[in-house]
């Protein structure tokens, strides 16, 4: 005879939700992007309005927090309108970013109660992080924003990814 576990009387609700709003970013990340994401790729088939009803549908199953990524999710033509949504229905957002480019009004909107960033950083120098990210550049920008973003007092969740040979994860570690 077997006998069955009985099945929850209450479904199981996760506490987060990411949601890949993007494959469009600046960066190509040749030796870390899952997804391949990179400026030539689109922003997929859903539109605003499937990302808002989804947003309110984890609200109404019990969702507390969504995770907005891609690509570069702020790359997303609704990006802030996806943003305002899941804060009316009383989420809060985390935003990962790579910080490469952050539009002035971003800023404000990152400023907002329940919004948070999280980042990657790769390196402590130019040459380290600008390798993994695939951009010239993308280490001084993602630095002064992270930096920029700690001037605001915005929250920011920092995350350092050991892809390559050499790459100075612990000094990156150590500087930040």
């Amino acid at each position: 005879m077997t006998i069955a576990r009985e099945a929850p009387t209450t479904p199981l609700v996760p506490s987060r939700l990411e949601l890949e709003i993007t494959n469009r970013c600046q960066l190509t990340y040749p030796t870390l992007c899952f997804v391949k994401a990179g400026p030539t790729q689109g922003h997929g088939t859903m539109a605003v309005k499937d990302w808002k009803r989804v947003i309110s549908e984890a609200a109404e199953l019990g969702v507390k927090k969504i995770q907005l990524i891609g690509g570069e999710a702020t790359l997303h033509p609704g990006f802030v309108e996806i943003v305002e949504h899941a804060l009316d229905e009383e989420l809060k957002v985390e935003v990962f970013s790579n910080l490469y480019r952050v539009r002035r009004d971003h800023w404000t909107l990152f400023e907002r109660p329940g919004v948070s960033l999280a980042t990657s950083y790769h390196a402590d120098t130019d040459e380290g992080h600008d390798e993994v990210t695939g951009r010239e550049g993308s280490h001084a920008a993602t630095r002064a924003n992270i930096i920029e973003a700690l001037r605001r007092g915005i929250r920011i969740r920092v995350a350092i990814v050991d892809v390559l040979d050499g790459q100075r994860v612990e000094e990156a570690r150590a500087e930040l």
